[in-house]
């Protein structure tokens, strides 16, 4: 079953990259047993997906999310998709001043190497600036990695 919206809603509130506060091990837990009584009642398997699952947003930031999957996963299958970077880039941007932060695009892809330090630098307007995407976080190679390692590379599968 794709995307069950009883699943996937409440998933998407706890996730680390769509909150100002930290994730609890309760939302965790709570996540599972959400999780494990839906495949149970349904006798179906699920499939999950929403970038914000790997993405921060305009930040391509992963770390805090694949921590919260991996506490709530056991016995999973992990599926990448990876866009051509330039792509993304376009597409994030579109959606940014689609969203209101009407910019150019020359604020909007920083090259300045100010913002690297945090995942939610460039999300936070800092000093009443519209978001910006750091280019040089975008590392789908390092993503990839670091899914392999949390999961297992056998449970780990790239489409590209």
């Amino acid at each position: 079953m794709f995307n069950p919206p009883e699943i996937i809603y409440p998933l998407l509130k706890v996730l680390p990259s769509t909150r100002s506060s930290a994730t609890t091990k309760g939302d965790i837990d709570g996540s599972k047993h959400l999780i494990r009584n839906f495949i149970s009642e349904n006798n179906r398997k699920i499939f999950l997906s929403d970038e914000a699952m790997s993405t921060d947003g305009y930040c391509p930031y992963y770390s805090e999310n694949l921590s919260f999957l991996r506490g709530l996963f056991d016995d999973v299958q992990i599926i990448i998709s990876i866009r051509n970077q330039y792509d993304w880039c376009i597409a994030m941007y579109k959606q940014s001043v689609q969203q209101g932060n009407v910019q150019s695009a020359k604020m909007f892809f920083d090259y300045s190497q100010k913002i690297v330090a945090t995942t939610r630098n460039c999300y936070n307007n800092v000093n009443g600036e519209l978001p910006r995407l750091d280019v040089y976080a975008i590392d789908w190679p390092g993503m990839i990695r670091a899914y392999k390692r949390s999961f297992g590379p056998e449970r780990v599968h790239i489409l590209v």
